[in-house]
Order: C-alpha cells, then structure tokens, then sequence
C-alpha cells in the first residue's frame, strides 16, 4: 500500500509540473553545452610562422618522394555537427578545427596541441588565395613536441582547387603528447580550413 501511495504521489507531482509548464529537461541552449563546443584555431604565416630548420626538413622529404598521399573524403563540407566522425569502422573525436590563409613555400606550424589518443587524423582543403581557377598540391606535416626538440613525423600531399574537396591522412600509433603540424604550399599562395581529429 505505501508503494502505491509513494507512486501515485510522484505521478500527481509530475503531471501538476507539466500542467504548470515546468521544465523537466535541460534547455537546448543551455550554457553547459559550450564545453562541448569545437574550438577554432585560426592560422597565418605572420602570426604562426615555421620554426627553424622544418622547411628544409620537409623539402628533403619531398625532393626523396618520402611523402604519402592523401584520401579525399565523400562530403564536401569541412563543418561537422558532431565531435564525432566515423571513419570506416573507427569512431574518431575531433580535437578542435582550424583556417589559414597565405600559405607559401615559406610554411606554417598551428599552435600546439595535446594528443590523449594513439591516432591522428587531418582532413583538410585549401583554394589559392586570389580566388584563382587552379589546382594543385601541398603539404601537411605533424610534427611530436619534445623539450629537446621536435621529431618529423610523416609528410603528407594534399591537394588544393576550386573544387574545394576534403582530403584526410591518419597518422596512426603516433600515442599521447604534445604535437603541432606544418602546411606549406610550393606552387602559390593558398588558404583553407580542416579538422584535427583523434582516436
């Protein structure tokens, strides 16, 4: 009998809630959802320039052909609703994403950034930057911060044009650190956008 009693006063208590409008769920724009908010980390080569010694340590790369080549992804649109991208069957989270504009020869690191899964992924499309009808070809490389010095990780192509597609590269078992990439572009001035991804 008191189960009933304690049933039926809950019941009594939640429809008189909602007969008063009383909110029973958080609101869709409440502000503890902007933790969940993506970060955009916007980059040029004034601000963000190369750090000694990683232009010539990525042009040897691609004077050897030491370079892999990036995949271009199905969706054209580099804005993703979720945090969360499936890759095949791999779910990866995205870390944050990023622009950059002017791009040259001369290259551009991003800032650092933290890395608590064991894979990387970078998707990323680029444009000429005078809105020229052309296509082509640069460079993304992700650099390991260490205190002692930073340590090259794989060079990738990527391809720039009007068509603006996405293209991705995982760098996989890289593991937890400290990282930041360098983009550079050797045929003209290009700007873009792209996420940062792990797993």
């Amino acid at each position: 009998m008191k189960k009933k009693a304690l049933l039926s006063s809950a019941l009594s208590t939640a429809l008189v809630a909602t007969a008063i409008g009383a909110p029973t769920l958080a609101k869709s724009d409440d502000k503890s959802t902007d933790k969940r908010a993506v970060q955009v980390m916007q980059l040029n080569p004034q601000t963000n320039p190369a750090k000694a010694g990683e232009n010539e340590q990525i042009q040897e790369s691609i004077k050897k052909g030491d370079v892999q080549t990036a995949k271009p992804k199905e969706s054209t649109s580099v804005e993703i609703q979720s945090t969360t991208e499936q890759v095949g069957i791999e779910a990866y989270s995205k870390l944050f994403d990023f622009t950059f504009e002017g791009v040259s020869y001369t290259g551009m690191n991003s800032r650092n950034f933290d890395v608590t899964g064991t894979d990387v992924e970078i998707d990323s499309r680029a444009w000429t930057s005078n809105g020229e009808n052309k296509s082509g070809t640069y460079y993304i490389t992700l650099y390991r911060n260490h205190w002692y010095g930073d340590d090259k990780l794989t060079t990738v192509k990527y391809f720039y044009g009007p068509d603006k597609t996405i293209y991705y590269y995982q760098w996989t078992g890289v593991g937890k650190g400290s990282y930041h990439f360098n983009i550079k572009c050797e045929e003209t001035l290009i700007s873009g956008d792209g996420s940062v991804l792990q797993q």
